[in-house]
């Protein structure tokens, strides 16, 4: 799409990733710090995610969250997620007789920090809030400061968890990327919407779906089942 951090769509947990992203009612531990803060109720007392991720052409994908329980206030948390695009980036310019004139290299790099609370209002409904304060910064190693910049902003997002709408049923609801950019572009303001069921005796099974609406880019479904061969 054409909106400012397109980075704070690339999903992170590796299981939300074996579930296809279809985790907006499925998150738990401080990985619900991404994807729905409501969800970081479910934390009984601590939890800690790390992820690296390295792409092609030398992208690295970085993310750490933790959360602890506060018993009668609720679930604080801290995360951060870094996407560096790399050191060995290149301007290219043309000119009348050479189209494509190779320029200096430069470096380039997305950074969020989260900062989240989550609660129960009562026995059926948590809601949970993040504050992510952005950062993005493109060339900023250059000695020509007119190819350069770095671009701060702050977003908030917002969630709800409906436990039990009918038994083994759970509905889920985040709105993500609320704020403001300093570049004047807008953020990917996205709308989720998930639903979670367990079933079979033991609730061994989870199936789970997702839609995804962000307002400057296509809308996507998703879905996701798990199946618990043992408890440990």
């Amino acid at each position: 799409g054409s909106a400012a951090m397109p980075f704070l769509q690339i999903g992170v947990d590796a299981r939300a990733g074996a579930l296809g992203e279809a985790y907006t009612a499925v998150a738990d531990g401080a990985g619900a710090l991404y994807w729905n803060p409501a969800n970081l109720n479910k934390i009984n007392k601590y939890s800690f995610i790390g992820m690296f991720n390295k792409w092609i052409v030398d992208v690295k994908h970085e993310y750490v969250g933790v959360s602890t329980k506060l018993e009668g206030i609720g679930v604080i948390a801290i995360g951060a997620n870094l996407l560096q695009y790399g050191d060995d980036l290149e301007y290219r310019t043309k000119d009348d007789v050479n189209p494509n004139i190779a320029g200096p290299k430069f470096s380039a790099s997305d950074m969020a920090i989260q900062l989240g609370y989550g609660r129960n209002l009562n026995e059926k409904i948590d809601i949970g809030v993040n504050l992510n304060i952005l950062r993005q910064t493109i060339g900023t190693d250059l000695s020509d400061k007119t190819r350069s910049g770095s671009y701060f902003g702050v977003a908030l997002d917002g969630g709800v968890i409906f436990k039990e709408i009918i038994p083994g049923m759970d509905g889920a609801a985040v709105i993500k990327n609320l704020g403001y950019f300093s570049s004047g572009d807008k953020l990917n303001l996205t709308v989720r919407l998930g639903i979670k069921e367990t079933l079979l005796s033991e609730k061994e099974l989870m199936l789970s779906s997702d839609l995804n609406i962000p307002f400057f880019s296509q809308p996507s479904a998703h879905l996701g089942a798990e199946y618990i061969l043992a408890k440990m």
